[in-house]
């Protein structure tokens, strides 16, 4: 089994002094999906975004919005490869390649976590 998740947090909401604090909060659990499933070629946006792995998760920073978020599982290699602009089809073919897992559930999982960096603002329009 594997999994996949964006999560985010405001940063003028959040005390980043207290390590503790930080731990206890819980995910958004919230699950968008896509109405339909995305299409043409999809980045992410060129300025404002910072971005470091740590863990096997990325932290990303987005100082735009002041907010940072975190992506885990295979929300990180979809996240790697959207530095440069992939089309749905490559996306998908890269989770089966690496993960093993069948198209259907890899193709529904790139729109749901393309939806999800479509809510946040993290990609190029």
């Amino acid at each position: 089994m594997w999994t996949m998740r964006l999560r985010s947090e405001d940063l003028a909401a959040s005390n980043l002094g207290d390590a503790s604090d930080a731990s206890r909060r819980e995910p958004s659990g919230r699950d968008t999906g896509l109405s339909v499933p995305c299409s043409g070629a999809v980045r992410l946006r060129n300025s404002g975004l910072s971005s470091r792995e740590v863990g096997g998760e990325v932290v990303v920073l987005d100082l735009e919005n002041s907010r940072y978020l975190t992506v885990s599982g295979s929300g990180v290699l979809l996240f790697e490869l959207l530095h440069e602009e992939h089309d749905r089809d490559e996306l998908v073919a890269a989770l089966v390649a690496t993960f093993e897992v069948d198209e259907d559930t890899a193709r529904r999982d790139v729109d749901s976590f393309i939806s999800d960096l479509s809510d946040t603002g993290l990609l190029s329009r």
